[in-house]
């Protein structure tokens, strides 16, 4: 999706703003201090269309940005929310896999969890609540919740659903 954004002209943020001769930036963590000071999410970067993968995830936290998504539209009101999701089980999967399996161990540290199983129902649980919360929370905005299944539909699905970016099926 990031790639999509980006390829079709639109600022894009995708996980960490990565400088050449400094440290990079976890955006999450970004968007964590923003709030955490009383200022606008996006404070400072406010300049992108596209914000993903906005999660941050250590051995003793998780923020997961994302989950702020009743801030980040009292601060940016005619935000356009994105939700996109794919098969549960296999996003499940993909988590456990990530970084050859340390993302899950710091879930699980961070969580207290003492085996992965505790760590699926946790996710599973997850997700459910969070695409509830967001469907919920988003009833009274139709216009400005789009949902993309990427499992199921195509990239011209969701560039019919945004044609007010001008999307290139080529960029993804």
């Amino acid at each position: 999706l990031t790639n999509l954004f980006a390829g079709s002209g639109h600022g894009s943020a995708h996980h960490k703003f990565k400088h050449p001769l400094k440290k990079s930036k976890n955006i999450a963590l970004m968007i964590r201090d923003n709030r955490d000071a009383g200022r606008k999410m996006f404070d400072g970067f406010d300049q992108y269309v596209f914000y993903a993968d906005l999660v941050s995830q250590t051995k003793s936290e998780t923020y997961e940005a994302f989950k702020d998504f009743r801030r980040i539209l009292a601060d940016y009101p005619d935000t356009i929310l994105l939700l996109n999701h794919r098969d549960r089980e296999g996003w499940i999967r993909s988590r456990l896999k990530h970084g050859h399996g340390t993302f899950a161990q710091m879930v699980m540290s961070a969580n207290g969890f003492e085996t992965e199983e505790q760590c699926t129902a946790f996710w599973r649980k997850d997700w459910d609540q969070h695409l509830a919360d967001v469907r919920a929370f988003m009833a009274s905005r139709p216009g400005q919740l789009v949902e993309f299944n990427s499992d199921t539909e195509t990239v011209d699905d969701l560039i019919a659903r945004l044609p007010q970016y001008d999307l290139k099926a080529a960029a993804w």
